[in-house]
């Protein structure tokens, strides 16, 4: 009796082996499917996820199009004026929005910058009265919001040869603030940037 004892133990180890071999599959898929899970969310990430030019592009084209379907209810609207009244009413015409200086550590850098800058708005001549009467209303709220926005800029958009970041921004800040999309575009006369 004793021999069948001393086999007893063999085939114990046998099995355990075949248990452990096949127990390390399933411990081979599982990690094969996360790692696949992993890298298809990361590469949705990229490829499904704009990028921050990408967003303003979409914003300013969403501007576009709103300023565009405001003019054409307008249009439908309003009646009326010959030729003449017309052509000048399409007329683009500046409209200045004013001169800020605004001290700030742009990008978390730890030096003060002074910006200073002029700024102006391009306006449709039909829209410069409404525009003047609501800037009038809003230029507290206006300056508070550019000036918010000059410092939480980075200081590569502060300092971009076109400043088209910054101008994007400030446009949709302005129709935000004013109510409706009456500036079409902004611009700086003058914008310096000096280091505290």
């Amino acid at each position: 009796m004793s021999k069948p004892a001393s086999h007893a133990p063999a085939a114990d180890a046998k099995q355990d082996k075949a248990a452990k071999g096949g127990s390390f599959l399933p411990k081979i898929l599982i990690a094969g499917f996360v790692c696949s899970v992993i890298v298809a969310e990361t590469a949705l990430f990229f490829l499904a996820v704009p990028s921050a030019d990408e967003v303003a592009k979409l914003a300013e084209a969403r501007l576009i199009q709103n300023v565009g379907n405001h003019e054409e209810e307008k249009d439908g609207h309003g009646g009326g004026g010959g030729g003449h009244g017309k052509a000048d009413a399409n007329a683009t015409i500046e409209f200045p929005l004013g001169e800020f200086s605004v001290i700030c550590k742009p990008g978390g850098d730890q030096r003060n910058h002074r910006i200073e800058f002029k700024l102006f708005g391009t306006v449709k001549g039909k829209n410069k009265d409404k525009l003047d009467k609501q800037f009038k209303e809003t230029s507290g709220r206006f300056r508070h919001r550019l000036i918010m926005e000059i410092r939480t800029a980075t200081f590569e958009e502060l300092n971009e040869d076109q400043l088209a970041l910054i101008q994007r921004r400030i446009l949709a800040i302005s129709n935000e603030v004013l109510g409706e999309p009456l500036l079409e575009d902004v611009g700086f006369e003058s914008y310096e940037i000096y280091e505290e």
